[in-house]
């Protein structure tokens, strides 16, 4: 009796197994989504709180989707070492779980990679992690990107933007969705946004490009001291923007957060949201440093990466 009872619980164990193995599962079922995009399509809602999962949520996947997805890693797993994101996992694991923690962590690999954004692909694969580009089309126009997983291996999708100035979207979509990957049965978009900007951006990045700046008030390496100066010095606050916007290779919007956060400057996003508006009109009118950003697919990598070898 015994015996028996273990072996139909071995076929359902089995059975789960396989099921987790050969279908894509969403967890948590989140997506990030084009809020910025959505109020400017829609200005009748520009003044309402919208939700995320009110824009796009799990039951706008459908099944034929998923599995088209699941072909797409199928075709490449093979090529994946699952290890390298466990090892990725429990090294920037949060232990205990705070914002303290969770800072440093996201920080660590921003130090550990400093180049990860020249070749996001290829950071990605080397920690176990497999990326998959779509293009955005009216079903989807709205949708950043989501995580998800195949079995054990981790994955994340994201959609380019229509439009070229939003190209840097992608790699803070991107880190946010690292969050989930790492933290997967945590659905905190806040603290995920809060991982993702500091994976990106560290204090040590703005000071290194503020003293590179020709300016002896900004080569001190006190915080403190350097805020005091920019309070109220609008024309600095302006050219530290731009300086930082050129190097980073982030959104202005993630660059006025790290500001704020590492409390370069002082006050609320509404108070600088005119001085970023004008500066990115800056950029559009004068095409200034809108260079390319072509990110590519686990799958495109893997391609280019075989025919230099060959």
């Amino acid at each position: 009796m015994e015996n028996d009872i273990m072996s139909g619980l071995e076929y359902f164990e089995d059975k789960i197994n396989d099921l987790v193995s050969n279908n894509i599962y969403i967890s948590p079922p989140s997506f990030r989504v084009d809020k910025p995009l959505f109020y400017k399509n829609n200005k009748n809602l520009e003044n309402k709180k919208i939700d995320d999962k009110d824009i796009f949520n799990i039951d706008n996947i459908t099944d034929s989707y998923l599995c088209d997805l699941k072909n797409e890693v199928f075709d490449i797993k093979e090529n994946i070492d699952i290890n390298k994101f466990e090892n990725f996992k429990y090294k920037y694991t949060a232990i205990p779980y705070n914002l303290y923690n969770l800072s440093i962590k996201a920080n660590s690999i921003n130090k550990d990679y400093p180049n990860m954004l020249n070749d996001i692909t290829e950071f990605l694969y080397d920690n176990g992690i497999i990326l998959l580009v779509k293009q955005r089309d009216n079903y989807f126009k709205y949708l950043d990107g989501f995580a998800c997983f195949l079995g054990k291996y981790p994955i994340i999708v994201i959609y380019k933007p229509q439009r070229k100035e939003d190209y840097r979207r992608m790699f803070f979509t991107i880190a946010h969705e690292i969050y989930h990957l790492i933290y997967v049965y945590t659905e905190n978009e806040k603290d995920a946004d809060f991982f993702a900007g500091k994976m990106l951006v560290t204090q040590e990045n703005i000071l290194k490009i503020l003293n590179n700046m020709n300016d002896d008030n900004l080569k001190k390496n006190n915080v403190n001291e350097i805020s005091i100066f920019l309070k109220d010095n609008k024309k600095i606050q302006e050219k530290i923007f731009y300086e930082l916007y050129k190097y980073l290779n982030v959104s202005m919007r993630v660059i006025l957060k790290a500001l704020l956060g590492y409390k370069f400057i002082l006050g609320s996003e509404e108070e600088y949201q005119s001085l970023i508006d004008n500066l990115i009109n800056k950029f559009k009118e004068n095409k200034i440093i809108m260079s390319d950003i072509n990110i590519i697919s686990t799958k495109d990598f893997l391609t280019n990466k075989k025919t230099i070898k060959d």
